[in-house]
């Protein structure tokens, strides 16, 4: 079956280029969403040209965002582990039933960060701090990285107003 593509997420790399995220469409098939590198290499104007859009990182399955860290490692935020099973009911509930995950890549090593995340949808990283969304939780979580052993995933109930 066709598989509609949905770009999701978009960063600049530490090299000066564009990432984009995409979030695969029905019916979800795991491991087909891929992060594209895209570069203005001819200097023309746009991206184009062969050669300017490339597929960086694979083997992801419904991406929502993307990230680097310092150290050039990419974060990756997976909405779900399996969103076929969610149906036409997106929500909580279901959401908790087939969570999702944050994943850094580093040529082509993958490592899963943090699970069990709901509806994941958006990461940054703040002066090494990583932050991910979780849609239908209503939340920010703070991530704690093995890097920090001896802290615990903080999370943050955003309160928006308006400005």
């Amino acid at each position: 079956p066709t598989v509609d593509i949905v770009p999701t997420g978009i960063t600049y790399g530490p090299d000066g280029a564009l990432y984009v995220a995409s979030f695969t469409g029905h019916p979800h098939p795991p491991g087909l969403a891929y992060v594209y590198r895209i570069e203005d290499v001819n200097g023309d104007g746009n991206a184009l040209g062969e050669g300017e859009t490339t597929v960086f990182a694979t083997g992801f399955s419904v991406v929502t965002d993307l990230a680097f860290e310092s150290d050039g490692a990419l974060l990756v935020t997976e909405f779900s582990a399996d969103i076929a099973s969610f149906g036409a009911n997106y929500d909580l509930e279901h959401s908790l039933a087939a969570p999702g995950r944050l994943i850094r890549w580093r040529n082509g090593a993958v490592q899963v960060i943090a699970d069990g995340l709901v509806s994941p949808t958006a990461v940054a990283v703040v002066n090494g701090r990583i932050f991910v969304s979780e849609e239908f939780a209503g939340r920010v979580t703070e991530i704690c990285t093995p890097e920090h052993r001896d802290a615990q995933h903080r999370v943050f109930r955003a309160v928006f107003q308006d400005c």
